[in-house]
């Protein structure tokens, strides 16, 4: 991969279509096996489900006042469901489908865009299997596939990178505009694709300091207009319907780096929980702000490396050492070098305030991280290729076999249980019932999120009750707490299920009692 092979996308288009055309068909059975060899939808799924319902009760501005994710993938599901609900109907099994299918069809998408970035940067070859190397990734190969937001977000914001790559090689207004549209588009899914348009538009500023990277100051007027007027009309969308820059809590917690609550670190001893932090690096409070910092960056580190399934860390390295020095001197690289800084910069801030960085948060890091992962393990192979000359190639190969095993696990195959309780609860519940579930789960597969917001009508006879369900944990702490709340549960109801099934009561790993209403 010599610098003479980045040349722009719109060389040689054949080719290039050729091994887009070979991508979908290497990519596309993974995609389908994860697609139906998924035990549940992800928590956060089910937050997504309840958004794209929320589409079709209240107008578009409450139901984004409702929410604090930002609507571009709700949306897209909502659209998918469309098909999927007129052949099966509206139930947890036909929304859970539509969600995967929703991020299944972005994850299809996101090789195009994928592609043509790495190509901009590194050459064809690095362009091919960096974007092979990041479907088969387990952790992006398992995000891409759960009924969350990050295909599509990832869709809007590489190609917003890629089309931001070739807007700065050719100096083009046009481009600049695609650009900005793309990341308005990101920021319409996740409040962070802003970060798209930052980094280009400073990147405009910054290349009228140094003289060879200097435009004519009427083009660079027109090209900044481009981006900023496109990027703002698509990402005004929800400004404009809100009120708001974002809906999130983020922001203000990131603020809250440098006033910290006193009441965040009154149990210093233990890692605080926020989100989807089981899937990330946890650390402990502490009100010391270099510690703090030091300890989200180390936890950064650890995603990283998680990110690149450990060991392709080292091909990373290789090949950021081996071109890091040549690209650092053409403007365009600076884009997607700019853009991670940025990120990276924001993810420890936010680190220092919720003491956990989570893999998902690092998704556009890894993604532009493996084109130089495939540069790395292409360097090693041309050290080999006078004895073998398919070494490169089985090389690059052999990286994304070993990742197989490791991204084809079935999805929240340990969640089994708590759709065998959602399933046996949607049987047994009559109307005014509720259903308290620790993990959302079953709730949603009794259907309760589809019944939210009516009103019903209870005959005088009825009796609600309260059915509570608890997932028994093996952590200690963790399962201390829900022992404590099981016990008060036994003095004020009775168990009435528990999974697996054969096993003693005692010894079941999820357990609903039934309790009255008042």
């Amino acid at each position: 991969m010599d610098e003479c092979e980045a040349k722009s996308a719109i060389d040689r288009p054949r080719g290039d279509w050729r091994l887009i055309g070979l991508l979908f068909l290497l990519v596309l059975p993974l995609r389908g096996w994860l697609l139906w060899n998924a035990e549940v939808a992800a928590r956060d799924s089910i937050g997504y489900i309840r958004y794209a319902l929320h589409f079709e009760q209240y107008s578009w501005s409450e139901v984004l006042l409702k929410h604090n994710q930002h609507p571009g993938y709700a949306g897209v599901l909502w659209l998918v469901s469309q098909p999927v609900r007129a052949l099966w109907g509206t139930d947890a099994d036909t929304m859970q489908l539509a969600a995967r299918l929703t991020s299944t069809l972005g994850a299809l998408v996101l090789l195009l865009p994928s592609y043509f970035l790495g190509k901009e940067l590194l050459g064809r070859r690095a362009g091919f299997w960096g974007a092979l190397i990041f479907q088969y990734l387990p952790v992006s190969g398992h995000h891409l596939s759960d009924g969350v937001s990050e295909s599509w977000f990832l869709v809007w914001t590489v190609s917003a990178l890629w089309l931001g790559v070739v807007a700065v090689k050719k100096s083009s207004p046009a481009y600049f505009a695609w650009c900005g549209i793309c990341a308005g588009a990101a920021y319409l899914t996740r409040p962070e694709g802003a970060l798209v348009g930052l980094s280009a538009g400073l990147l405009l500023l910054g290349m009228q300091l140094k003289t060879s990277w200097r435009l004519p100051w009427r083009r660079w007027l027109v090209c900044g207009l481009a981006l900023s007027c496109s990027a703002a009309a698509v990402a005004g969308i929800y400004v404009l319907s809100t009120g708001k820059i974002t809906n999130k809590i983020t922001p203000g917690l990131i603020l809250d780096n440098f006033r910290p609550d006193p009441a965040l670190f009154n149990r210093a001893d233990e890692p605080r929980l926020l989100f989807a932090s089981i899937f990330g690096a946890t650390f402990s409070p502490s009100d010391d702000i270099l510690l703090r910092w030091t300890r989200s960056l180390r936890a950064l580190g650890v995603e990283l490396m998680h990110g690149f399934h450990y060991f392709g860390i080292v091909p990373v390295a290789i090949g950021l050492g081996w071109q890091g020095r040549r690209l650092t001197r053409a403007a365009w690289f600076w884009l997607p070098a700019g853009y991670v800084l940025i990120h990276a910069t924001i993810l420890a801030l936010l680190g220092m305030t919720v003491f956990y960085i989570s893999d998902r948060h690092l998704m556009q890091v890894i993604l532009l991280g493996c084109y130089f992962l495939a540069l790395g393990l292409a360097r090693v192979g041309t050290w080999f290729e006078a004895r073998w000359k398919m070494a490169t190639t089985a090389l690059l190969a052999g990286f994304v076999l070993v990742c197989l095993p490791k991204t084809a696990e079935r999805l929240h195959a340990n969640r089994e249980g708590n759709v065998a309780a959602g399933r046996w609860l949607q049987a047994q519940r009559e109307p005014g019932d509720m259903i308290e579930d620790d993990h959302a789960y079953s709730h949603y597969y009794a259907g309760m999120v589809f019944e939210e917001g009516r009103d019903l009508d209870l005959p005088k006879h009825a009796r609600p009750t309260s059915f509570w369900v608890l997932t028994r944990s093996s952590d200690a702490r963790v399962g201390a707490e829900r022992e404590q709340i099981e016990s008060e549960l036994r003095g004020k109801g009775r168990l009435v299920y528990h999974w697996p099934p054969e096993r003693e009561p005692q010894k079941a790993r999820v357990v609903v009692y039934a309790v009255p209403r008042k």
